[in-house]
């Protein structure tokens, strides 16, 4: 697992979107896609909807697929979220019995899955908004994931929608 944590101050990130951009609308999602690549947002982008951050990803979990697009089972969502937990733990973000209870967490909703179902790897964490307040709770402020044709795109869901701020130009 890789895990990326920001020192500096807030940078540049992208985001197009069908709809026009509110905090509002930010605030109630569990997390905030955002990307630096200015070039990928624009192709989501409809009307001219490119909107320009300055956000914190902060730490950020990544789980390592190929790309978001990439379809699994829940068991591989459920194994890598775990390990993430686990070097939470090691690196002393959460204590023993923190990351027992986030295991616990975790333990639930894998039971609740139905086995054998494939989904993308962003659909786990778009219809299971646990996941990410797992991810959170164990000291992770953002997912990383990789998208675009080569899936060379580096893109950020961060958590706390106070992290992302909006450019107005």
């Amino acid at each position: 697992m890789q895990i990326r944590i920001s020192l500096s101050a807030p940078k540049i990130y992208y985001r197009g979107l069908a709809e026009d951009w509110s905090d509002e609308h930010a605030k109630k999602q569990h997390m905030t896609w955002v990307t630096p690549d200015r070039a990928y947002a624009e192709l989501y982008a409809e009307d001219g909807r490119l909107y320009k951050f300055h956000a914190d990803v902060g730490r950020s979990a990544s789980l390592r697929f190929r790309s978001l697009w990439t379809e699994v089972k829940f068991d591989e969502i459920y194994r890598r979220v775990k390990q993430l937990i686990m070097e939470s733990f090691q690196e002393k973000h959460v204590g023993k019995d923190e990351a027992l209870k986030l295991i616990e967490r975790l333990d639930k909703l894998h039971g609740v899955i139905p086995r054998g179902t494939y989904k993308r790897v962003y659909m786990w964490w778009d219809e299971y908004a646990e996941i990410s307040r797992i991810l959170k709770a164990a000291g992770y402020d953002s997912i990383q994931g990789n998208e675009g044709q080569n899936h060379d795109v580096p893109t950020f869901g961060v958590f706390d929608h106070t992290r992302v701020k909006m450019i107005k130009e």
